[in-house]
């Protein structure tokens, strides 16, 4: 049996970064354009590793959507995050109306820290 701490390494040193989309109905189309040019985009910048995508779906007057993506380095993620290509697009939708929340993955992050010499962390937290 595995113990969860020998759990696959390669996993420890990943980061990911969980987006929510909120769209209005009449910038859904802009929205669906913007993510197609996202995901084709983000599969090509150094240090990716995946993304996932929920359909959108309706909730209240809005459309909501995740999108979670995953790099090998949290360098390598605040660098896509930062990238003068993904700002372009972005702002081109944010234009038209789409709005977004992100939120790190904290336990990756933290197995990141772990993973680049930090003191252990205690087994209480």
């Amino acid at each position: 049996m595995t113990s969860p701490h020998n759990a696959d390494k390669t996993a420890d040193k990943q980061v990911e970064y969980c987006f929510t989309h909120r769209v209005a109905p009449d910038h859904r189309q802009i929205f669906l354009q913007s993510q197609a040019e996202l995901k084709a985009l983000v599969r090509t910048y150094p240090g990716f590793i995946r993304e996932e995508s929920t359909a959108l779906r309706e909730k209240g007057d809005i459309f909501i959507s995740e999108t979670l993506i995953c790099f090998d380095t949290l360098e390598n993620l605040l660098g896509w995050i930062d990238s003068p290509a993904r700002r372009q697009l972005i702002v081109r939708a944010e234009n038209a109306g789409y709005q977004f929340e992100g939120n790190v993955n904290a336990g990756g992050y933290n197995r990141w820290l772990r993973s680049n010499g930090a003191k252990p962390f205690p087994t209480w937290k």
